[in-house]
C-alpha cells in the first residue's frame, strides 16, 4: 500500500493510471479510501493507493553504450554472417550482474551450446512509448550459470544472472533483446520487415525511458499465472 497526496487537477482515473497503470482500478483506491463519490476528492488529500507504484525499467547492466552489435547491425562473421542482429551486446566484465529491466516472471531457463548460452527469458506488462500496456519479453543470453527456475517472479533491478560467454565466441558480454512476441527461433527469419515486427530496440526503449512496468501487484485478477 503505497500514500499519495492529490493535486490540483487530479482524478481517481488518472491517478488509477499514474499508480497502476489502468484506470479501471479507481473503484479500488475509492474504495479503499472510503470514498463514496469519486468526483469528490480534494487537493492535499492523502490517498492510500493498493498495488505497486511503476517505476523506469532499469538497465540490465551498468553500461549503456556499447562497442559490440547494435539493434539491427549486420553480423560480421560466424553462424549468422549477413543476418540481422536482433538485440544489443554490452560488456562490463566477466561475472559482472545482470538485473532485471523490470517487474515479471520468468518463462524460460534454456541453454544452447552454439548460440544463447545460458538465457533466461521474462515475460513483462509494460507500457512501451505512448502505447497502450502490452506484454512484453526480454532475453539475457550468454551468462555464466541458468538463473531463477521457470515460474519465479522478480522484480524490477533484481540480479537474474551474471555476464558470460557460453554459447558464443570471444569477449564476454550480455546479449539482450526486447521482443514483441514469446517466439524463439526468429533469427533465420528475420528481415527489416520482421525485425520492427517483432522486437524493440532495447537502446532506444530504455534510453528514453520509454518502458514503463504497469503491473499492479496488488490489484484483484492481476496475479502472475505461474
Amino acid at each position: 500500500m503505497r500514500t499519495y497526496v492529490v493535486k490540483q487537477g487530479d482524478t481517481l482515473s488518472n491517478i488509477a493510471i499514474q499508480l497502476c497503470g489502468d484506470w479501471m482500478r479507481y473503484p479500488e483506491i475509492a474504495r479503499v479510501n472510503g470514498i463514496e463519490d469519486v468526483n469528490l476528492i480534494k487537493v492535499d488529500q492523502v490517498l492510500q493507493v493498493p498495488g505497486w507504484w511503476p517505476v523506469r525499467a532499469v538497465w540490465p547492466v551498468r553500461v549503456r553504450e556499447t562497442a559490440y552489435y547494435r539493434f539491427g547491425s549486420i553480423y560480421r562473421s560466424g553462424r549468422w554472417q549477413g543476418r540481422l542482429h536482433p538485440g544489443v551486446d554490452w560488456h562490463v566484465r566477466e561475472g559482472a550482474g545482470v538485473r532485471a529491466v523490470g517487474p515479471g516472471v520468468v518463462r524460460v531457463q534454456g541453454y544452447e551450446a552454439n548460440g544463447y548460452g545460458f538465457y533466461t527469458v521474462l515475460e513483462h506488462r509494460m507500457r512501451i512509448a505512448q502505447y497502450r500496456p502490452v506484454r512484453a519479453w526480454s532475453l539475457y543470453a550468454h551468462m555464466v550459470k541458468a538463473g531463477p527456475p521457470v515460474g519465479t517472479v522478480v522484480e524490477g533491478g533484481e540480479p537474474i544472472g551474471l555476464e558470460g560467454v557460453s554459447g558464443a565466441a570471444g569477449t564476454p558480454h550480455l546479449h539482450f533483446e526486447l521482443k514483441k512476441s514469446a517466439d524463439l527461433g526468429l533469427y533465420g527469419r528475420l528481415d527489416e520487415e520482421t525485425l520492427q515486427a517483432w522486437y524493440w530496440d532495447p537502446q532506444v526503449v530504455l534510453d528514453r525511458a520509454w518502458m514503463q512496468p504497469v503491473w499492479c501487484w496488488a490489484c484483484p485478477g492481476q496475479e502472475w499465472e505461474t
